[in-house]
């Protein structure tokens, strides 16, 4: 069939189209990310059954404005991603024994009970054999470090059968029993041997400290069908199941051409294709072409700087005036900020790439007090973090590179800048409908894309 289903579960906002293969974008849906159930004590727990209730909800309703409309076939297929880092646990068929616990969840790094180390410093000892195996340094917000948390806790059911991924619950929901896994998503959970392109008992032994005999979903490549579901009264094949980061910089034309890649979303990464290196300053990922290129994530991106808008607007109203930061931020010009003083350290959340116990801070003097000179500085703090990514993954001057996120609409200027500050030429993709870098282009239906190049 020509029409399918595009879903994208980001951390803020779930979105779906209907898409048509020859004519483009039918019709759209949206609705709110989930609200976590409980977060204190450094937990972000959410309700597996809201994701599928609000998927549901957001299909049925597309299908039935397209019935109303007479407007074509229905879609026979749903293609998604989803954030990445996430899990619950499961009975063996497939029921959830756990909250889904999302990547922004910090447990693992929080000291316990009684002055106990935390999780994360207990198992530092097996970090070189973590990155070894995953390609990633140990981080909080992993699901091999919380399911660790857990065990130590004594917080896994004896029923616990299951280690689910967002995708993976969402099939089983839908009622497929027999679920797979896309690799991108496979490799964020901390579970996965990025070399043999397998599940690791190894890693779930030393998490589990070998109390747990939970299985994973079996593994398929990228593209390949995982289940078929049945929602709002239909049947879908489901295909996809990718991380979001990695779906976003292959939508973006990330590959052998344009070898180097930022993505600025709620959290921000930047990729470059390029082996591993020993003592390596970045992480290694698998892509969507079932190939592995270098990483450096958790770059402090749209969150921290919606919690910086956040403040600075709340000042603004605490004196009866009108909020100011975003409008402020968009309207400031590449040389203002090239000229400006970085004044700022991002990172301000644990599981932030450069976080340092005593957190991120914004530094202040008396030529910088006008709102301008402090959003240009904060702006040049940010830039420069990605410079510095670009290039601690080997990134040279004239390489080609890869903008894309929901950001770079709030962040026109940022292009122009970050090409200055590398001597990269940075191509920016605009996606004709305007929508926040939905790219599921696994199937190549990515939009018609309006390619700006900046050197």
């Amino acid at each position: 069939m020509n029409r399918v289903l595009l879903a994208d579960f980001g951390s803020t906002r779930i979105k779906l189209l209907l898409w048509d293969r020859c004519t483009g974008l039918v019709d759209r849906e949206e609705r709110p990310g989930a609200v976590p159930i409980r977060s204190d004590g450094g937990r972000f727990e959410t309700s597996p059954e809201f994701y599928w209730r609000t998927l549901e909800s957001a299909v049925g309703e597309l299908f039935r404005r397209s019935a109303a409309h007479a407007s074509g076939s229905e879609p026979d297929s749903l293609w998604f991603c989803t954030e990445m880092h996430g899990f619950l646990l499961a009975d063996r068929h497939g029921s959830p024994l756990s909250p889904y616990i999302g990547w922004q969840d910090q447990r693992a790094a929080r000291t316990a009970c009684g002055g106990e180390r935390s999780t994360l410093d207990l198992m530092r000892p097996a970090e070189q054999n973590f990155r070894a195996l995953t390609g990633m340094r140990l981080r909080p917000g992993l699901p091999w470090l919380n399911l660790a948390d857990m065990v130590r806790r004594g917080e896994v059911p004896e029923t616990a059968e299951r280690i689910l991924t967002l995708p993976d619950w969402i099939l089983m929901r839908g009622g497929c029993t027999a679920p797979k896994s896309d690799p991108t998503m496979a490799a964020g959970t901390g579970f996965y041997d990025l070399t043999r392109g397998t599940w690791s008992r190894e890693l779930l032994d030393e998490a589990s400290s070998a109390r747990t005999n939970c299985i994973f979903t079996e593994i398929a490549p990228t593209g390949t069908m995982l289940g078929v579901i049945r929602i709002a009264g239909r049947t879908l094949k489901t295909y996809g199941g990718t991380g979001d980061m990695l779906t976003a910089l292959h939508g973006a034309g990330f590959g052998s051409e344009r070898r180097a890649a930022i993505n600025l979303g709620t959290g921000s990464q930047t990729a470059y294709m390029g082996n591993d290196e020993p003592d390596a300053p970045f992480e290694m990922r698998p892509t969507c072409e079932n190939t592995l290129c270098r990483a450096i994530t958790h770059i402090p991106g749209g969150k921290v700087l919606a919690m910086l808008a956040t403040m600075f607007d709340g000042f603004a109203r605490q004196g009866n005036g009108t909020p100011f930061f975003w409008n402020l931020w968009k309207s400031l010009a590449p040389e203002e900020i090239l000229q400006a003083v970085p004044i700022a350290d991002l990172n301000m959340f644990e599981g932030a790439w450069r976080y340092r116990e005593e957190g991120g801070r914004i530094k202040i003097r008396n030529e910088w007090l006008s709102p301008r000179a402090i959003l240009a500085g904060i702006a040049k703090s940010w830039i420069e973090q990605y410079a510095d990514a670009l290039r601690l993954m080997g990134c040279g001057r004239g390489e080609k590179a890869v903008v894309s996120g929901g950001m770079t609409r709030h962040s026109p200027f940022f292009a122009e800048v970050l090409s200055t500050l590398t001597g990269m030429t940075l191509f920016t993709n605009m996606p004709a409908t305007q929508e926040d870098s939905f790219e599921l282009s696994l199937i190549h239906i990515s939009e018609p894309t309006r390619q700006e190049a900046i050197s």
